[in-house]
């Protein structure tokens, strides 16, 4: 038994024009990148970034898809997110501490 034979008799439309349309958040938005991220990179956030009026876009230096390891998770990112949370239709979110993290070491053993 072959599950596309079972879906045979089910009627078929083809999707609305918007079921494809990207989505315009309205809400605020915080989007967080690694800079090396290769399953979700940057750019797709950003074109997220362009399309909602509230939300802010942080590129963090040399992270890749997973923050582990990252130097300057716990003193810069984490309360980054806490004070959006807290606020987050504030006008300027102060990113200045994002600049000094970086990605973890290479390891080779």
């Amino acid at each position: 038994f072959v599950q596309g034979e079972a879906c045979r008799p089910w009627p078929a439309f083809p999707p609305a024009p918007a079921f494809f349309a990207p989505p315009i958040p309205p809400m605020p938005l915080l989007l967080v990148s690694g800079e090396r991220d290769p399953v979700s990179p940057p750019d797709w956030a950003e074109a997220i970034a362009r399309r909602s009026p509230h939300a802010r876009h942080i590129v963090l230096p040399g992270g890749g898809h997973v923050l582990d390891g990252m130097e300057g998770v716990d003193a810069c990112l984490d309360p980054l997110v806490v004070r959006f949370l807290a606020n987050p239709e504030a006008g300027e979110l102060d990113t200045s501490c994002v600049a000094t993290m970086h990605g973890p070491a290479f390891v080779t053993e």
